[in-house]
């Protein structure tokens, strides 16, 4: 459960399995003025950018790196391999001290302005309890819907290779899920839940209703 924060900040974090829809309630409450930490995207970006963590990643996975970028597909392939599981700590020991440093500059940020609310949309945050939280909220859906999205989303990324792809896809959601907590132990861990089920005008106006119930404790 989540421990009180003693800065000013009001600290929310969201978790959830994968296509559980933790991006589509972060974007809510951002459009009613909190400040979001959106992990995936600063990752995506040291990834990109960062000569360090470039270096360090191509060191360990020298079959990533693709005509000097690192290639996130073939990264990811490599290291949610299930029979490997050491090799996406390695990638975990690179990237999230980078990711810290960014949290602590955003957590600053967020201490000047107007609203003190900031958001975590974090994945594994209950799983690795590396950030403190003052309420945590369990973003779930069934494993089935999750499934079905994360292949939608999949199919976005390269309609081309898709159907070619579909089994290793399917396996990728279990290896990605196997290092999750479950739907249970999500909500057993929270102070509240949104069920993200529904449609997406209800999953709005229940997200909606929930940050402005926290906000006021704020």
């Amino acid at each position: 459960m989540s421990g009180r924060n003693s800065s000013r900040v009001r600290i929310i974090g969201l978790t959830g399995g994968v296509a559980s829809g933790k991006n589509f309630i972060a974007e809510i409450f951002a459009q009613n003025g909190a400040n979001v930490f959106d992990a995936d995207k600063e990752v995506h970006d040291l990834i990109a950018n960062n000569s360090r963590v470039i270096a360090k990643i191509s060191e360990n996975f020298p079959e990533s790196l693709v005509e000097g970028v690192i290639n996130r597909k073939i990264l990811g392939e490599i290291v949610f391999d299930a029979k490997n599981r050491q090799r996406l700590l390695i990638l975990e020991d690179i990237i999230h001290p980078e990711v810290q440093k960014k949290y602590r500059a955003f957590l600053a940020q967020v201490k000047k302005s107007s609203n003190k609310i900031a958001v975590l949309n974090i994945p594994l945050l209950q799983e690795k309890k590396s950030y403190e939280c003052d309420t945590i909220i369990a973003v779930i859906a069934p494993k089935a819907v999750r499934r079905k999205r994360f292949l939608a989303r999949e199919r976005k990324k390269d309609r081309k290779n898709f159907v070619k792809n579909l089994d290793q896809l399917r396996k990728k959601f279990e290896q990605i899920c196997q290092s999750q907590l479950t739907n249970f132990q999500q909500k057993n861990n929270a102070d509240y839940v949104l069920n993200t089920i529904q449609s997406k005008a209800k999953t709005r106006l229940d997200a909606q209703k929930l940050y402005k119930l926290i906000s006021r404790g704020a």
